[in-house]
This record gives structure tokens, sequence and C-alpha cells, in this order.
């Protein structure tokens, strides 16, 4: 029997793992790659490929998913030093040694955190209903581990990224816990969901955004109402003949009673999210 292609063992099987690698999902289909350009610290998706997907699909919402490799620390301070002995272009050679020392620098978990531009791709492309970076290993292409970005019901279809500009100035400078509570504004900002799971499906850390007070507010208005509705008809059917008004009388009280359960029911739900 054959095994199931699950995205895991789709992009662990990436034989250059080094490089970058974009793919997109649709629902109830694999991940496909639509690469075009690949580097290390960025990859290009084909518009051609994607134009060709969402007319196949429907225009469906898709998930982006995309690869951030991970270099061990020796791994890095070679190439720092062999960049020394190939030079090309000065100004491109003293960026790429900055790169180089930010990646020793990086840990783990950090590999696989949103950068600036792919924050920004995400929320421009209203389509992308997910993002999805994988951290890789570069020596053996093993997962560390995913950070998913999710757009909500909420979410507001036309974004204009230079919006979020004065969150993400200096975003690749930022510690971990400064880059998450960055995503987090944003996220607060955007009605967007987040979630960072390690390599066992073990979910680390993650983030809904609360329900706003004005459908909270909402909600318990419909209590209230539900509420009173049943006093108002207790106290009408207590008077008459009670007997010759049962069959309506309990039509009543199922109406009021289902009411009653349903803002119940989306209260605690918006008292649950804000916790």
């Amino acid at each position: 029997m054959k095994e199931k292609e699950s995205p895991k063992r789709i992009i662990e099987s990436e034989k250059k793992p080094k490089f970058e690698k974009a793919y997109v999902k649709f629902p109830r289909h694999k991940p496909v790659d639509v690469s075009e350009k690949r580097e290390r610290s960025s990859v290009w998706s084909s518009e051609e490929k994607m134009k060709s997907l969402q007319l196949e699909h429907g225009g469906q919402s898709y998930t982006h998913i995309h690869t951030h490799p991970h270099k061990s620390i020796l791994g890095n301070i070679l190439d720092y030093i062999s960049s020394f002995f190939i030079e090309t272009n000065r100004k491109q050679d003293d960026y790429d040694r900055k790169e180089i020392l930010n990646r020793i620098k990086k840990e783990k978990g950090e590999t696989y955190i949103p950068s600036s531009q792919d924050i920004k791709h995400f929320l421009f492309f209203s389509q992308e209903k997910s993002m999805v970076i994988a951290g890789q290993e570069e020596h053996n292409g093993k997962l560390i581990g995913y950070f998913i970005l999710k757009k909500t019901k909420d979410t507001p279809r036309n974004i204009d990224t230079r919006e979020v500009d004065p969150i993400l100035e200096d975003y690749h400078l930022f510690s971990v816990s400064q880059k998450k509570f960055a995503i987090r504004k944003i996220a607060d900002k955007y009605h967007l969901q987040y979630r960072e799971i390690d390599a066992k499906g073990v979910t680390i850390d993650k983030y809904n955004r609360p329900r706003s007070l004005e459908k909270r507010v909402i909600a318990s208005i419909i209590v209230i109402l539900s509420l009173f509705l049943s006093l108002f008809f207790l106290s009408a059917n207590l008077t008459g003949n009670v007997i010759g008004n049962l069959t309506k009388t309990s039509s009543n009280w199922i109406g009021v009673l289902i009411l009653g359960l349903v803002g119940v029911v989306i209260y605690f739900k918006d008292i649950s999210s804000v916790k």
C-alpha cells in the first residue's frame, strides 16, 4: 500500500534543503511546488504557476508554505571565512557577511519565525488564507518546526501593507520575543491567528485574537432579552385558560429556550476566547 504524501514528507524529501522552497496547498489536495527562484534566505513563487493553480481550483483560498533552512554554527563560520577569499562585489559581500553573522546568532526556534517580507506578502494576497513557514535543517532536510499565520472571517480583504511598516521597522534586529510581540500587534489589527508547532506536532505558542467588545455586548443583550421574554410569557400564561393554552405556551417556551441557549453559548464562547 502506497504511503500518503503528507506535507511533512514532501518537504523533507527535498534534495536541496539549503535553499528556501515554496509550495501552495489547496483544500483536500497535496502541496504543489511553485518555486521559481530559490536562495538561502528567500524564494520567489512563480506567478504563472500560481495563476494556473487558482484557475484550476476555481479561485479557492489556499495555504502558502515555504521553508526556512537552518544551518549549523560551524557551517556558518566556514561560510564567513570563505567570503573573504571569494569577493565579487564589495557592497554585496559586506551584506552577505552580515547575514551570515545573523545566522550564527539565530536560535533554531527563530528559523521559522516570519520575516517582515513574509508578513507583508501574506497580508497583501487576499486569497492566501494561511501562511506556513517550515523550519528545516540544511544538512538533512529534517523539519525543526512550523509557524502558521491564519486569516479569519473578520480579516479585511484589501490591506495596505504600508500600514504595518511602523510595527516592522528594524524587525530584522528584533529578538524572538520582540518579533512575536510585533506579530501579535499585527494579529490584533487585522484579526489574525497564529500557532507555533515543534517537529513533533506539539503546540509551543498560539494566539487567537479576542472577539470585539461589540460582539460580546450583543451576546449579552441576547441573553438578557431571552430572560426578559421568558418572564413575560410566564406571567402572561399564569392567567386565563392555562389548559386551553398549553400547546401555545409550550411552543412559546421552546422558542424562548432555544433563543436563550444560543445567547448563552455565544456569551461563554466570547468569554473563553478572551482568556
